[in-house]
């Protein structure tokens, strides 16, 4: 009986705490997250885009820079409209596909990128998948929302 008050307690606690969380608005966040996500309305993220085994990193950003570009190409999007192309996270000892960030020069390219992703996916010979740049609070509230479906 003891534990189960207690663990009813810590859940009160957490969903008290995530509801003063979601409801505090401060003038200040709400800019920052408009700015941020006026900056990544420019980028696409690509997951389980081959990466290379090269070990000469500037020969590695030219293939996901050329591998990129080529993947556009379906969509109609010209190289010139993508400025940067660079791997997130770090390269592990294990070979694993590091999610590839695509940093446009507009928003209207990374648009279009998204809305013909379907070319861009048949384009590829490995399965991937394009989602656009989200802020950590959009991420955040995209898991509540699934888990409240749940």
């Amino acid at each position: 009986m003891n534990k189960t008050i207690k663990s009813e307690l810590v859940l009160v606690k957490k969903e008290l705490l995530e509801i003063k969380n979601r409801n505090e608005v401060n003038p200040e966040n709400i800019l920052k997250e408009v700015l941020e996500r006026s900056v990544k309305s420019n980028n696409v993220i690509i997951f389980d885009l081959v990466e290379s085994n090269n070990d000469d990193i500037r020969e590695r950003i030219k293939q996901d820079v050329d591998l990129v570009k080529e993947l556009l190409a379906a969509a109609d999007i010209a190289p010139e409209q993508v400025s940067k192309v660079l791997r997130l996270g770090k390269k592990g000892k294990v070979p694993k596909n590091r999610p590839t960030k695509v940093v446009f020069t507009n928003s209207a390219a990374a648009s279009k990128a998204l809305l013909l992703r379907s070319n861009i996916i048949e384009t590829c010979k490995s399965k991937i998948s394009l989602q656009s740049d989200q802020t950590e609070m959009q991420r955040n509230h995209y898991r509540t929302v699934c888990s409240q479906l749940e």
